[in-house]
């Protein structure tokens, strides 16, 4: 039969593994053959019972002298074989010197099986030989116990007599008395209670005694006294058979030891362990204790509950299985570093590997101790903390969307000034130039250009939650029905478009406007990740979140909600391209396929909306949005028919006086002029005080405000509230590129006021004006 071999084989090279492994089996072995590259997969391994190491000297991020130098440290004796085809026999002496057993050159294996069975071979005796001297060492600390601790009595009693024909002196200070006076009295007279078996001196049965000495070579008792003094004292009575030349049981030797203070402590320590017991089996952080090789010797149970495995499972393993092989060199270096300095604390952040095969992120504390024999070892007070990164990442995601958002929400506003002026004047330019006129072309391309920069402007309002909403209750139900035909003509016929609603869907307060912008950015967005066809799946039901969700997403406030989920079975997206999916700007889609906008939008209208929208996606398995909006209890509102605008050409000649308040330059006096063509008188101010000022000095009726919400010294709505004190029934327009902070803050959509929102062309602006003026008067407080 063939031997059996375990053989750890430290090479690079498939084909050179190949001719040793054909060559060890060849030579009768039976082989286990693990074959390892790198110095991470070496550590992870070297911990395993192996018979023999073989190690290429040189490997590209490895060596046969690092093998041996782990092999030093680690103090495991195995035999060890260089094997090399490229290096010089120096190099390999050098081995040699550096630990290893036997070096080979690779192009000459026919001494490989030799050396191996000497190597193994002499292992097995220096194992025998280690065993041996442990086994006299410890007779000698046995025997050196018996005669030197002369503090204890040590005594020999004969058999069957059992009279103590010696006792050392230590017998009067355990007791108090002499051994005369033992011997008259009697040593059982001395024994309140026995803690041992009845074969024992004090039962003075010496058949009972002598068996138990034969059958198991010693025996233990313990011993209740009361000493001469009248003080109790516990006495342990260890004895060993004593025979003679020819091996006839002779009698007993043994030692009596005062152990109160030690049965004390034990039962201090019991009832100490017992409660440090509990306190760990039943802590949520997962206490580990490593060996001086990384071994696990105990798991307390918590780890069933972090990573899936009974305590027992993992006891005698590596502690560096579950970890991820790009943290082992650094883990490897930090236990080295706590093995060499007992009590050092150091804080470790890897992952781990769950039963499961997914992975936690884990926080740990070590610290470096020695057990009761005094050996280095390493405790572990480890956390798991896959949750709470997972919210912090959530949080700083958040963060970074409302940073981002206030950015863009700037750049916006801004944006919506320089639009507003381009797009008044190109259609002022427009309304002058002759239908013939060559320039009229151009100016056109302007105004196009303008109205493309304010379709984006509203993206980037929409995703910083500044643009102005118009909500109403809603019938999800009704929306997803009322979608289906556009859609499904904007994803194509090689889509199958699904809609599932739930009997019980609840209302939400929306805008129908920007609800259907959603519904419509993530159909296009499905429709992109699905080019050979797929199913887009559009579903509605009602979602209860409650507090364990809300901690589990870091942003959601508990409560009622109505989910909107929009799913495709499309390519799916990676967790990077997750984390960025609302970013504004931010595509995966070729160079002039996309402008980045979709999904911000639909995040900035959400948000808005006072809701919640999160993805879930795998690679190759698609994608689901779900949104989650507040569900309300009100009835759905039904939609008014939109107003038609009086064409400008068939308005009568405007006579009312304006109060124009805008402090940018450019947007004033393209507004004094449009509104001064529409044939009203324009006051103009740059800054609410000089509006003050100028209503204060004229006497002459003003009937209407148009002013600017964000401006220097005061808002629009508190000059409004200003001017009110002076002139009661004035009426108001409000002109904003955004309306976070003012609007939204100061409740003014609600209240009735009225907004234009720039940039807005030139029939808008004379349609809401005249709007304004022929409605009742408002108050803005």
């Amino acid at each position: 039969m063939a031997e059996s071999l375990r053989v750890l084989l430290v090479e690079d090279s498939a084909d050179d593994a190949a001719l040793l492994e054909r060559e060890i089996r060849r030579g009768g072995f039976a082989a286990s053959i693990t074959r390892v590259e790198t110095e991470a997969q070496f550590l992870a391994s070297v911990s395993l019972p192996w018979d023999v190491v073989i190690a290429d000297y040189v490997l590209p991020r490895f060596s046969a002298l690092g093998v041996l130098r782990h092999l030093r440290q680690l103090l495991i004796d195995v035999p060890t074989i260089v094997a090399s085809g490229t290096v010089g026999e120096e190099d390999l002496l050098q081995a040699m010197r550096a630990g290893a057993h036997d070096y080979l050159q690779k192009q000459n294996l026919s001494r490989l099986v030799p050396a191996i069975r000497r190597e193994v071979g002499d292992s097995a005796l220096r194992r025998r030989h280690r065993e041996a001297e442990a086994a006299l060492r410890e007779a000698q600390e046995r025997f050196r116990f018996v005669v030197e601790n002369t503090g204890d009595a040590v005594y020999r009693v004969r058999f069957p007599s059992l009279a103590y024909d010696y006792m050392s002196p230590g017998i009067e200070k355990l007791t108090g008395y002499r051994l005369a006076e033992i011997t008259e009295l009697g040593f059982a007279r001395l024994v309140v209670k026995g803690g041992g078996p009845a074969a024992s001196p004090v039962s003075r049965d010496q058949k009972a005694w002598a068996r138990e000495l034969q059958e198991r070579g010693e025996s233990w008792t313990d011993y209740l006294i009361k000493s001469k003094s009248g003080e109790e004292r516990w006495l342990a009575d260890h004895s060993f058979p004593w025979r003679d030349g020819q091996g006839r049981l002779l009698g007993a030797v043994g030692t009596l030891v005062d152990v109160t203070e030690r049965a004390r402590a034990e039962e201090a320590l019991r009832r100490s362990e017992e409660y440090f017991r509990s306190l760990i089996e039943n802590a949520s952080d997962l206490i580990l204790v490593l060996d001086r090789t990384g071994r696990i010797v105990y798991e307390s149970p918590a780890v069933e509950r972090i990573l899936g495995y009974r305590p027992e499972e993992r006891v005698g393993r590596s502690a560096l299985e579950l970890l991820p092989d790009e943290d082992g060199p650094h883990l490897v270096e930090t236990i080295r570093r706590l093995l060499a300095q007992p009590g050092l604390t150091e804080s470790i952040g890897t992952r781990a590997r769950h039963r499961d095969g997914s992975w936690r992120d884990v926080e740990a504390i070590a610290t470096s101790r020695t057990d009761e024999s005094g050996a280095p070892t390493i405790v572990l007070n480890v956390r798991d903390v896959t949750d709470r990164k997972s919210l912090e990442a959530q949080l700083t995601q958040a963060q970074k969307m409302e940073a981002v958002g206030r950015l863009a929400g700037g750049v916006a506003h801004d944006f919506n000034n320089l639009t507003t002026a381009i797009l008044g004047y190109s259609e002022l330019m427009l309304r002058r130039l002759d239908p013939q006129d060559p320039m009229r072309r151009h100016v056109a391309e302007i105004t196009r250009a303008a109205e493309r920069a304010a379709a984006l402007t509203r993206q980037l309002l929409a995703f910083s939650r500044k643009q102005l909403l118009q909500p109403r209750v809603l019938d999800l139900a009704e929306v997803l029905e009322r979608s289906r035909g556009l859609l499904g003509r904007l994803i194509g016929e090689d889509i199958e478009l699904l809609t599932r609603t739930a009997p019980d869907v609840g209302r939400v307060r929306a805008d129908p406007v920007q609800l259907d912008q959603v519904l419509l950015n993530l159909a296009v967005n499905a429709r992109d990740a699905m080019p050979r066809g797929g199913r887009l799946v559009l579903e509605a039901s009602n979602a209860d979140l409650d507090d364990e969700y809300a901690r589990e997403h870091v942003t959601v406030r508990p409560g009622p909600y109505v989910m909107l989920a929009v799913s495709d079975t499309g390519h799916g997206m990676d967790k990077q391209t997750q984390e960025r999916i609302f970013e504004p700007f931010f595509t995966t889609k070729e160079q002039g396929k996309g402008t980045g906008l979709g999904l911000s939008t639909v995040y900035g209208i959400v948000k808005q909306s006072g809701g919640y929208v999160w993805v879930y996606s795998e690679v190759g398995r698609g994608t689901t949005f779900k949104v989650y909006l507040p569900r309300v209890q009100d009835a759905a509102e039904r939609e008014s028919p939109p107003r038609t605008a009086e064409p400008a050409a068939e308005r009568a000649a405007a006579s009312e006086t304006l109060l124009l308040v805008e402090d940018d330059a450019s947007v004033r006096e393209l507004l004094r002029e449009l509104l001064e063509s529409a044939g009203f008188r324009v006051l103009e101010a740059s800054r609410p005080g000089e509006a003050v000022e100028i209503v204060k000095s004229r006497r002459e009726p003003i009937d209407l405000l148009v002013t600017d919400v964000v401006m220097p010294e005061m808002t629009g709505p508190e000059l409004a509230r200003r001017l009110e004190d002076l002139r009661p029934g004035l009426r108001l327009l409000f002109l904003s590129g955004y309306t976070e902070g003012v609007v939204l803050d100061k409740g003014l959509v609600s209240d009735g006021a009225h907004f234009l929102q720039k940039p807005f062309t030139t029939d808008a602006l004379e349609a809401k004006v005249r709007e304004v003026l022929d409605a009742p008067a408002r108050t803005v407080r």
